[in-house]
């Protein structure tokens, strides 16, 4: 075969399963509404083209069963034969049928040597056409198919991705820029004006981001691409568990990148089968409840504080916690004294167990204890989260809040001796300074482990230092980073913590790639090659077994703030201002050339978007505002109000306390709760929702860039 003739074959493939994703989804679609005239002129669209297209190249085995498919959806045009559960089967037949050939085209370069009388008979026979021999009855996918919920999706070849032009050209336009900027700068170099090489250096430091962003965003795909074939799933489990559902979905629009669109593939399968299988009822048992005989299994997507949250929810009967309860206690899993203390959620939390099932009956759908511990597996190995709410009778709800992007993540950089480490900023939590006379962050030993006491909570520490066997002494007042890990949390005690950087994600050296406790390596701006750490490779080696039966009380994953706690931060020298704890995203440090001017308003470039900077002071008092660009660092409290993040600038963080009250403002002002004397000074306790006003630059700026 010519290299002409094998673009064209390739070609030929890729189109080719477009058609059967579309083929797939009408078929399903059209059980539901056997009417829509539409959907059925679409689906013979597409086998027509299929048909065509191998003849043309030669395919005839594709082409016989593509003609016989052809006439049973003519006939069903016509209005000769009618929609039903036996057609669809056939028909969804020819689908896995096809998609089995075209992989085998690809391999092979031919269509092999295979019978497919059977399916051909089938499809005559439904036509009213005689048969050209026995017929029995076809199952929606072959017993020697390769099963449509397969994670890597219907093309096994190199994917690919559309990009718009108009992107390519603003591509083109930046690299443009980026040349005349470096020319610039090479021109300037030799200058013996420090303000001449800052103003190149910053030019190209802007082009750069907009050209990362840019560039990032041609990987961006819709997610509705990973749930193309759930309307073929969730109709071939339910007729497997005789259930009636109805899949609805929602955000299908919200981009994502592809390798995190690959990654979630399997868990998003997983969730889709639990959801059929335990969590929608019967129709008998439905009806009886009160409640439709069909089932509703809903996805939505959104975009919410720089990630993407993706929720799988079913109007079940919910997860008995009882049932749970009682399973975990029966197999060991819990001891009795942290029995006595643990919440509903950290029970429901079991269901990711390896191994754990509440089902007695083993079938081909579940029973056997795999699928929930294999979606937060997944979920974890790129940074990502999974929770589970349920109500009984009312149905369950997982949570899975996904970063944006694998290629290039910010990631909090932190020291110990003469090495450098990347941590994922996505699974820090909190960064406190351990050692003597610290408030609220101190070093203990309980149960013969180390822990992290950081205010009402007990958290399992482990020492960087003593994992990696670096020499010498740790310092009298060090640091400790709260990770998360799957549903549990530690705390690294490290020597030094620098500041946050996106970093590119390079994969380890093959000799390495055994080493769980790594999840790549990068180069850092001053040109030091770091290892990135992997928060659960870390807990594994440290041996804190967050999977194991524990005696000792552990806070959940990620706790909740109470309605008094506070960040305490200088908001300028002598002026102590506290922001509600609970509504603190996370705590950035922007470097001066990473600060811009957008309209008159501050932002900076964080998570892939655009984050408004606003002095607290300022909003607070516009008469005490002042310009902070003069600083070589700028500190910021990132906020989220409505769904929307913005940056509050303050001089410095001090430290999270609690009040028992909220006592009322000294001076009253635009967005002061009131004024408590904390940390050894008087603190206004602030209202950042009420800080932005409605309609103003901040606020409207903001909302552009969430939408």
């Amino acid at each position: 075969m010519s290299e002409a003739d094998d673009r064209i074959v390739q070609e030929f493939l890729h189109e080719s399963r477009e058609h059967l994703d579309q083929l797939d989804r009408d078929l399903v679609t059209l059980e539901s509404e056997p009417g829509s005239s539409a959907t059925l002129a679409r689906a013979f669209r597409a086998l027509h083209t299929l048909k065509g297209t191998c003849g043309f190249l030669g395919f005839t085995r594709l082409g016989a069963i593509g003609h016989t498919g052809e006439g049973l959806l003519a006939r069903l045009r016509d209005g000769d034969v009618t929609f039903s559960l036996d057609v669809a089967s056939a028909l969804l037949t020819l689908v896995d049928r096809v998609r089995r050939l075209l992989d085998e085209i690809e391999r092979t370069g031919g269509e092999g040597t295979g019978d497919d009388s059977v399916l051909l008979s089938a499809l005559q026979r439904l036509q009213g056409a005689p048969a050209t021999g026995s017929a029995p009855a076809l199952h929606a996918v072959e017993p020697d198919a390769e099963p449509v919920d397969e994670p890597s999706g219907s093309a096994p070849g190199e994917a690919r991705i559309k990009v718009d032009v108009q992107r390519l050209d603003r591509l083109m336009d930046l690299v443009g820029e980026l040349v005349l900027a470096r020319n610039q700068l090479v021109t300037r170099a030799g200058s013996t004006d420090p303000r001449v090489v800052h103003e190149a250096t910053q030019r190209v430091s802007a082009l750069t981001s907009q050209l990362q962003s840019e560039v990032m965003e041609t990987r961006l795909q819709p997610i509705a691409t990973a749930w193309d074939r759930l309307p073929r799933l969730v109709r071939d489990t339910a007729v497997a568990c005789g259930k009636e559902v109805r899949l609805e979905l929602e955000g299908g629009e919200t981009e994502i990148d592809r390798s995190v669109l690959d990654a979630i593939r399997d868990p998003l399968v997983h969730l889709v089968r639990n959801a059929i299988d335990h969590g929608i009822e019967s129709p008998t048992v439905r009806e009886a409840c009160g409640k439709p005989r069909a089932g509703v299994l809903r996805l939505s997507a959104s975009h919410a504080g720089g990630r993407v949250r993706l929720e799988v929810s079913d109007d079940g009967a919910g997860i008995p916690v009882d049932r749970v309860r009682a399973r975990a206690l029966e197999r060991g899993l819990v001891a009795d004294v942290r029995a006595q203390h643990m919440s509903d959620r950290e029970w429901l939390d079991l269901v990711f167990r390896p191994g754990f099932t509440t089902t007695d009956k083993v079938t081909s759908v579940s029973g056997r204890g795999v699928g929930l511990d294999v979606v937060r597996e997944h979920l974890a190995a790129i940074g990502g989260s999974v929770e589970v709410r349920t109500q009984p009778l009312a149905g369950t709800t997982f949570e899975l809040r996904l970063p944006l992007t694998l290629a290039i993540v910010p990631a909090l950089v932190v020291a110990c001796g003469d090495e450098r480490y990347a941590l994922p900023q996505s699974a820090v939590l909190e960064v406190v300074r351990t050692g003597p006379g610290r408030n609220g962050a101190e070093i203990a030993t309980v149960a013969g482990g180390r822990v992290l006491r950081l205010r009402d909570a007990l958290i399992p520490l482990v020492s960087l230092r003593e994992q990696f066997e670096v020499p010498g002494d740790a310092p009298e007042h060090g640091f400790a980073v709260v990770l998360q890990s799957g549903a549990s949390c530690f705390a690294l005690q490290v020597d030094e913590t620098g500041e946050t950087q996106e970093v590119v994600v390079r994969p380890i050296g093959a000799a390495h790639r055994g080493l769980a406790v790594f999840a790549g390596v990068t180069l850092l701006g001053d040109g030091r090659v770091a290892l990135i750490l992997d928060p659960a490779g870390t807990a594994r080696r440290a041996g804190l077994g967050l999977d194991a039966p524990v005696a000792a009380p552990v806070p959940p994953a990620r706790r909740v703030a109470a309605e008094h706690e506070w960040l305490v931060c200088e908001l300028r020298e002598g002026w102590f201002g506290a922001l509600p704890l609970g509504e603190v995203l996370r705590i950035e440090e922007f470097g001066r050339n990473q600060i811009e001017r957008l309209g008159g308003q501050l932002v900076a470039r964080w998570r892939g978007r655009m984050l408004p900077l606003v002095e607290l002071a300022g909003a607070i008092d516009p008469d005490r505002a002042t310009s902070r660009l003069s600083r070589r660092r700028l500190t910021a409290v990132v906020h989220e109000s409505a769904g929307v993040p913005v940056g509050w600038l303050v001089d410095q963080v001090l430290d999270a306390v609690v009040t028992t009250e909220v006592p009322p403002p000294v001076v009253p002002r635009k967005g002061v709760r009131g004024t408590a004397e904390l940390v050894g000074h008087p603190v206004d306790l602030l209202d950042p929702s009420a800080l932005l006003a409605p309609g103003g630059s901040c606020e409207r700026l903001a909302r552009r860039e969430a939408a």
